[in-house]
Formats: C-alpha cells, structure tokens, sequence
C-alpha cells in the first residue's frame, strides 16, 4: 500500500478535531474526567472548561493534586470534584506514588499514580522514591448516578484505563468522545477495551499515548 511506503502521509484524527465537531453543535458539554490530577498539567480539557463553562464530574485520589484541582476550578460552576478513585465496589485500595519531598525526578513523575506498583518500576522509579497510602474508591456507576447526559468520557489512570472502560456503563450513556491512555495496557487489555468501543458504535483511533473513541 502507498501509505505503508508513506506513513507520513497518514492522516490521522486529533482529540482537537472532534471536539471542534462538536462545539460546533454546542458549545456546553458535560464531561467526565477520571484521573483530573491538578486540572492544568498535560491537561487537554483545562483550557475549553475555562473557556466555554464545561460542566462535569472530574475524580481525582491523591489529596495533595485534588486539592490543587479543587483551587484550579475555584469559582467554576457546573463541577463536580470527588477525592476518590474508581472500582468496582466501595472499598479502600493502596495507591502507589512517587514521593513529593524529593528533587530531581521528571516533571511528570506524580502523574504516574497507579494501583499496579509495576506502573512506576517500569518507569524506573525504586524503593526510595515510591510510597504508598490507601484511598477511598467508590464505583463509577455512584459518581454518575445522577448525571443525565455524558458527551466526553475522558481517561488517565496508569495502567487501569481499560477497567474503567469495562466498568463506564454505555447502555445508559453514550458519550460521543472516549478518550483513554492505553501506552501503559497490556495488548490483551488494550485489544478488550477497543472492542467494548466498538461494539456501541465507536469508531476508534490510536494516536500516541491514547485511544480515541468517536460516536458518530
């Protein structure tokens, strides 16, 4: 095939572009936001709330960044912020972090919160800078139990993307755009939450990092 000879050439859908698809029909979305961190670093949803009033559910467990996350959303209507991480019950699980007293670590390096300890050894963190504490967890279905309409499911967990994927309930809501980081999901788990999308309709596009989900 030609592209095959020209990967370049490829075109390839942008989180951007169908965002742009849809304020064009309008501009007030709802979106929810598993893994919001601090609501500004590496965050591609920061910037339209601000801007068009984007109302939502944005769910964040590591207290130091929620707290951060609550003074970025100060004063903006239409949030609802939860220091909580997501399961399949109500329980309290150990969530593993890289420590914040220490210097010299990537930029990026809190982002890498995880349940699965594995997720900061593959990054290269050891012992000395990985800690641990346990967090609620409270299941998806409770955080949106009474939200109406989802037009943005957006996803950043480390490692535990494709749960949230199986546990997103898409009989009751449909969102038009599913976006989750799937770098860090094993083949089987990536492959499995590719075909729960496009069993309701998705059409799906991996670029980079994620996995995006469009409902036509």
């Amino acid at each position: 095939m030609a592209l095959l000879q020209r990967p370049d050439a490829c075109l390839t859908i942008a989180f951007e572009h169908l965002v742009s698809l849809l304020l064009a029909e309008q501009s007030q979305l709802f979106i929810v936001q598993i893994g919001a961190f601090d609501g500004q670093t590496g965050d591609q949803i920061h910037d339209y709330i601000k801007k068009y009033g984007w109302r939502g559910v944005l769910v964040e467990p590591q207290p130091r960044y929620f707290e951060r996350l609550v003074s970025t959303y100060a004063g903006v209507e239409g949030l609802h912020l939860h220091n909580v991480a997501v399961a399949d019950k109500r329980e309290s699980r150990t969530l593993y972090a890289v420590r914040e007293d220490l210097t010299g670590l990537p930029s990026w390096a809190p982002q890498t919160a995880s349940f699965d300890r594995y997720q900061l050894e593959h990054h290269g963190f050891d012992d000395d800078v990985i800690e641990h504490y346990d967090v609620q967890c409270v299941p998806l279905c409770e955080l949106l139990a009474d939200i109406n309409c989802v037009d943005i499911l957006q996803v950043d967990v480390e490692g535990f993307d494709a749960e949230i994927i199986r546990m997103f309930d898409f009989d009751v809501f449909r969102p038009r755009i599913v976006r989750f980081e799937s770098a860090h999901l094993s083949r089987s788990d990536h492959n499995l939450a590719i075909k729960r999308l496009v069993g309701y309709g998705y059409q799906v596009a991996v670029t980079g990092m994620d996995t995006i989900g469009w409902h036509p």
